[in-house]
């Protein structure tokens, strides 16, 4: 039995394993399931990626709770982001098939170019519901986030891409698999995707999401002797991020910025300030500001 036990028990690394399978398989099932009414898919996607974060690929338990919480927080947002997601994959869908229905070279090489517009399209939403899952921000901030993080992180966007692909002809190779496949996919996706996100968002440490944020979401179970069991939820907390396309300001001293009546400028990236005449620096008056530029 001690023997037993020492294998199967459940502080072993098999037991470990089986009950991280069985999280992601889990959180696959749930994300088919609240994906059923298509307009909901993005909330779902926001929740299996949380899930399989601070889940799956954690120490955690209390997959169910935490995925329903993500996804009611994430409801509102992400239906009007799917809607448009729907109409614009008709339009691409009608369009590939119309031009490539006329069987001519200039017909075929334009629909080729929607396919690369389709692959484009399937890499921002790979980072879009992510990003809407973990921060706080509008949904055309979310947009640009996600084209930004598309074009300036290549390699991670071309495995997100080829994992999505592999998915999708794995469930097509082997259709009892479309069960089991989401799962998967949520947690091979989440390590470019992670790691994009990471170092857009300047983290110390992609491989680890901030603990204090992400870990206090889950469920914790707190056993007490001839009491029953206390659950207890945390909310996840969403926060703000730093625009990455935003100008730095360079330093030159207190003559840095300038005033007049209407309010203050700031000099831009190239040190040139505005023309005006009569202004005052910080430090003191200045008879006029030439603007070489």
């Amino acid at each position: 039995m001690e023997k037993f036990n020492s294998l199967f028990g459940p502080d072993t690394m098999f037991a470990r394993f089986m009950n991280k399978l069985w999280d992601i398989i889990w959180t696959g099932l749930l994300w088919v399931l609240c994906s059923l009414p298509i307009v909901t898919m993005g909330a779902s996607s926001c929740a299996a990626y949380q899930c399989i974060i601070t889940v799956a690929r954690g120490k955690n338990s209390g997959v169910t709770n935490l995925f329903f919480q993500i996804f009611k927080e994430n409801i509102k947002t992400t239906i009007v982001l799917k809607i448009i997601g729907i109409f614009f994959i008709a339009w691409l869908g009608f369009d590939i098939i119309y031009l490539y229905g006329y069987g001519t070279d200039f017909s075929r090489t334009l629909s080729f170019i929607l396919y690369i517009v389709l692959a484009l399209y399937i890499i921002v939403v790979s980072y879009l519901y992510p990003l809407t899952s973990r921060f706080d921000e509008s949904r055309f901030t979310l947009f640009k986030l996600s084209f930004y993080l598309t074009f300036r992180y290549i390699p991670m966007s071309i495995l997100a891409l080829i994992i999505f692909l592999v998915c999708v002809y794995a469930v097509y190779a082997m259709p009892w698999t479309v069960f089991l496949m989401p799962g998967f996919y949520w947690y091979l996706m989440s390590f470019p995707v992670k790691k994009a996100i990471g170092m857009m968002a300047g983290d110390k440490d992609t491989e680890e999401e901030d603990d204090s944020e992400l870990n206090k979401a889950v469920t914790v179970k707190t056993p007490e002797p001839e009491k029953k069991t206390e659950i207890k939820t945390v909310k996840v907390k969403k926060r703000k991020i730093k625009n990455p396309w935003k100008k730095k300001d360079v330093g030159h001293g207190k003559a840095d910025k300038y005033r007049d009546k209407t309010g203050e400028y700031d000099q831009d990236i190239y040190g040139k300030a505005p023309v005006e005449i009569g202004m005052e620096k910080d430090d003191g008056p200045v008879d006029k500001v030439i603007d070489k530029g």
